[in-house]
């Protein structure tokens, strides 16, 4: 059969041409200028839309760099406080057992952790509300008042379980931070593997040394 007589081709045409009708009706009542405005519109419009999405995208990826490097600032004062604070806990055992002669390197040591805190502290007095790290950093240094005025005591259990616990704050803190500021879900694989080799390893290598 014909496809111009078919019937069911007759019937789709006659269906193209209802809907087709309205907007060629109103594209024939407007003027030259306006029938290339709204074409161009038609074409603009998606064009925006793909803009619009592409600058909401771009907004997010800058503030996840702008965490990141809030991040890795705020960590870099926490990594010299828990080498520092392992080093402690090592001197203080050796002193424990009798060495006396290493006690006034403990004690700078113990000094040495004072600085450390101060200078985590000056970072969060700038990105502590963001990274929601205050609260955590002044039970740690409430906790290391505690500990530094315990250091000498003859439980010598009791004192290394102290130490434990407060390395096991500033890990605790270290996490919170990785994960407050996006470190640990950084989507490059290759400053992903860094940060997981910052945030865990180094904390578990120390840990099986100590």
């Amino acid at each position: 059969m014909d496809p111009v007589t078919d019937p069911t081709e007759v019937r789709k045409a006659r269906q193209k041409s209802f809907f087709l009708r309205p907007a060629v009706a109103m594209m024939n009542r407007l003027t030259y200028p306006r029938k290339f405005f709204l074409i161009s519109l038609f074409f603009l419009a998606p064009l925006a839309l793909v803009m619009a999405f592409l600058l909401q995208e771009l907004g997010e990826r800058i503030d996840f760099t702008v965490k990141e490097t809030q991040g890795t600032r705020y960590l870099h004062p926490m990594v010299d406080l828990f080498l520092e604070a392992g080093e402690a806990r090592r001197l203080s055992r050796i002193v424990q057992r009798g060495e006396g002669t290493l006690r006034p390197q403990l004690v700078r040591k113990l000094s040495d952790i004072d600085s450390a805190i101060a200078a985590v502290d000056v970072v969060d007095r700038e990105l502590g509300e963001r990274l929601e790290s205050t609260a955590k950093l002044n039970a740690l240094k409430t906790n290391w008042t505690h500990l530094k005025k315990e250091t000498f005591d003859p439980d010598h259990t009791r004192v290394d379980t102290l130490y434990g616990d407060f390395l096991g704050e500033i890990r605790g803190l270290y996490s919170h931070v990785g994960d407050k500021s996006n470190l640990i879900l950084d989507p490059d694989l290759d400053t992903y593997y860094l940060m997981d080799a910052i945030l865990l390893k180094l904390h578990e290598g120390q840990s099986l040394l100590m």
